[in-house]
Formats: structure tokens, sequence, C-alpha cells
């Protein structure tokens, strides 16, 4: 008899609905923003976390946009990335150079993922020149 009642509660636990256990997501933390520099201005940038990932966001990866393995670990900041785009045409498709990574910079671009200023020069400031792309500082006075 006690074989057949042990069946039976061994029969009934693994029938019934197990209870779901919720985790709340609010109780785990996301690791710190990365703090970086970027590699062609030194800005100083902080890269999210993206939680569904499990990792830090590529928007800002230059690795990610190039597909190039010399650019291992460079970030870029918003700024360069919108005046490559509007300023340097001919460097944006020779750098970026699959279509797919450039329709979606595009893209970014276009939905403000990506909100950056468009410096006048790429990589030397608008100071340095004196407002000239030629080099040549620009005369004042008389």
């Amino acid at each position: 008899m006690a074989y057949i009642y042990y069946n039976f509660i061994f029969y009934y636990y693994h029938t019934q609905p197990k209870p779901i256990k919720y985790i709340c997501m609010e109780s785990k933390k996301d690791p710190r923003p990365l703090k970086v520099n970027c590699f062609h201005c030194q800005k100083l940038i902080s890269v999210k976390y993206v939680r569904a990932c499990g990792g830090y966001s590529c928007k800002n990866n230059w690795e990610y946009w190039t597909k190039s393995a010399e650019n291992k670990g460079k970030y870029i900041c918003d700024d360069c990335l919108v005046t490559l785009y509007y300023q340097h045409k001919w460097e944006f498709s020779r750098l970026i150079a699959d279509r797919k990574k450039q329709t979606l910079l595009r893209q970014y671009i276009a939905d403000e993922d990506i909100k950056g200023k468009v410096r006048k020069f790429f990589g030397v400031e608008e100071n340095d020149l004196g407002g000239c792309s030629c080099g040549k500082k620009k005369k004042t006075g008389n």
C-alpha cells in the first residue's frame, strides 16, 4: 500500500503546475556607463549599457561602423559622426564601406538618435584656422 501511495504522491507532485517566480527588472542594476574619449577629438563621452543586448551600445563604437580590426576599442562622439556624414561624404563612404551600416547611420542621424553639432572642419576647430578652409589666418583690420 505504501508503494501505491508513494507513486500517487510522486505523480501528483510532478503533474501540478509550478508557481511562477516573477523577477522584478528594477531590482537588477545596470553596469555604469562606459566613460571613454573620442579617438578623433578627445572629447569625453559615456557609452550606455543596453540591457536587451547584454552589452554596451555600438552607436559610438568606431570598430562597429568600419568593421576594421585596427579600430578595435576606438570610440567616436556624436559630433564627429555627424560632421563626417554632412561635411565629408567621400570619407564617409570610404571609411564606412558597408552599405547597410551607411544606411543605418543615416537613419540614426535622421531620427536624431545621434544628436551632434556639425563642425566646420573635421578634426580642426574653426578657431584654429580663423574661419578659412585654406588654412591661412583671416586678415583683420584695414
